[in-house]
């Protein structure tokens, strides 16, 4: 078994343990498992640990630690540690020049691996190396020339994509759709940290560590997914607190669709919201849960030409993520071109101060302290002036109703049966959460 993309890798591993009938496995130099072959023969606990739950005790560790395997440039044995459940191995460094690649691990706890059958490790070490090496030039390729692709700045944008496709990492009539994997902010709605009480010197406050340690998952996380969709038609450009991922649409004028097969453009940008969807069930699964974990977020952003417009894709999707986290209704996900007013609303932020934006009639009803007004005019206006709906929604008897919307007319001054009024009312509340106020 090996990592996606790695089918050449495979294929010699599983070649050379049939020629030699040992199970073989190669790690990467941070001892990660890249490949391996049926482990057929005797296998110790320490083998099955590396694949099943890809880590080791740290006694194993340490015992391996033992012999200096990164600078290791000739094959060695390690002998046989039966009160740690470790067999005798045959190591075979995998290097290029000075650089450390690897490791061709074979149990042979009997040394019946003779010189001939080193040499034949020796040959698929040399040819791992040329594997591996290209493979690390694509991925930091599709790495740090993403971040170039994603810049603001155009003489980067335009020599990223120049690069990508020129490198073959990118089909050159292809267009594309950016997506993106976030944090969200802290409980609350407002932006930045949460106030928190003073914790003594030394010790990190308990919202940040657990801010912190949500950024490091995402971009472990990230990583891996990023090394192992190499090979598979998309960049990926991982970030502290976030990961944009580049996925490739159909070729520029492709046909609109049909009722049955959906439009190429939507059908590009829900394929990448299935990946995206993929990477956070991954992240969230890793992640400890907990009130100091902030939300993770997807954003989709819309299909654009060429991959050389993938830097105006990145932009709304981040917003598209900004407008999940603020929007219960949308579950922490969002597609630019599904957002319909939001997609307005997120583009005035910073344009004015807040308070001149919001309506000052629904500032008044914000501001009255009334949460269960606000959220039963959402909702109200949410289905459009439908009271039965409205109050099956809220669980609300019809009398229930009636009388709150009478308080939110007296209060904010408006009438609900006109339309401007409703308009405006409603627009406010969606543009309130996208500034971070508390709505409901």
């Amino acid at each position: 078994m090996s990592a996606p993309g790695d089918g050449q890798a495979q294929e010699a591993v599983d070649g050379l343990a049939r020629q030699l009938g040992a199970p073989v496995l190669v790690e990467d130099p941070a001892e990660r498992v890249i490949a391996y072959s049926a482990q057929e023969g005797p296998i110790d606990q320490v083998r099955r640990d590396c694949i099943l739950s890809r880590a080791a005790s740290p006694e194993v560790v340490a015992f391996f630690a033992r012999f200096d395997l990164a600078t290791a440039e000739e094959p060695f044995r390690t002998p046989s540690q039966p009160e740690l459940g470790v067999l005798g191995r045959l190591c075979v460094p995998i290097r290029r020049g000075s650089v450390s690649l690897g490791y061709v691990w074979l149990i042979d706890d009997d040394a019946r691996l003779g010189d001939e059958d080193v040499g034949s490790v020796q040959r698929v070490a040399e040819r791992l190396a040329l594997l591996l090496h290209d493979r690390a030039v694509r991925a930091n390729l599709g790495s740090e020339t993403v971040g170039h692709l994603l810049s603001p700045t155009e003489e980067l944008r335009d020599e990223a994509a120049r690069q990508l496709v020129l490198a073959g990492r990118w089909p050159e009539a292809a267009t594309c759709a950016v997506g993106v994997l976030q944090l969200g902010r802290p409980a609350g709605g407002a932006p930045g940290p949460p106030e928190l009480p003073a914790e003594p010197v030394g010790r990190p406050a308990p919202a940040v560590a657990g801010v912190e340690a949500a950024g490091r998952r995402i971009a472990e996380e990230a990583e891996r997914w990023r090394r192992q969709s190499s090979n598979e038609g998309v960049l990926a450009y991982v970030d502290d607190d976030h990961v944009a991922v580049v996925s490739p649409g159909p070729p520029a004028g492709a046909g609109s669709g049909t009722p049955e097969r959906p439009a190429p453009p939507r059908l590009a940008e829900d394929l990448l919201r299935g990946q995206l969807l993929g990477l956070r069930r991954q992240v969230l699964g890793a992640l400890r849960r907990g009130p100091t974990v902030p939300p993770v977020l997807v954003g989709v952003g819309d299909l654009r030409s060429g991959i050389s417009e993938a830097a105006r894709s990145y932009r709304n999707a981040r917003r598209a993520a900004e407008i999940a986290g603020v929007a219960p209704e949308l579950g922490g996900v969002a597609t630019w071109s599904t957002l319909g007013a939001y997609r307005i609303l997120a583009q005035l932020r910073g344009g004015s101060e807040d308070s001149e934006m919001c309506d000052p009639r629904l500032e008044a009803l914000l501001s009255a302290g009334r949460p269960e007004l606000v959220e039963t005019l959402e909702a109200y206006l949410d289905r459009a002036g439908d009271a039965k709906a409205t109050a099956d929604h809220l669980v609300l008897h019809r009398g229930g109703l009636y009388y709150r919307l009478g308080r939110i007319e007296q209060i904010t001054g408006c009438d609900l049966r006109d339309g401007a009024d409703r308009l405006a009312l409603h627009i406010g509340l969606r543009l309130a959460r996208v500034l971070g106020r508390r709505v409901g």
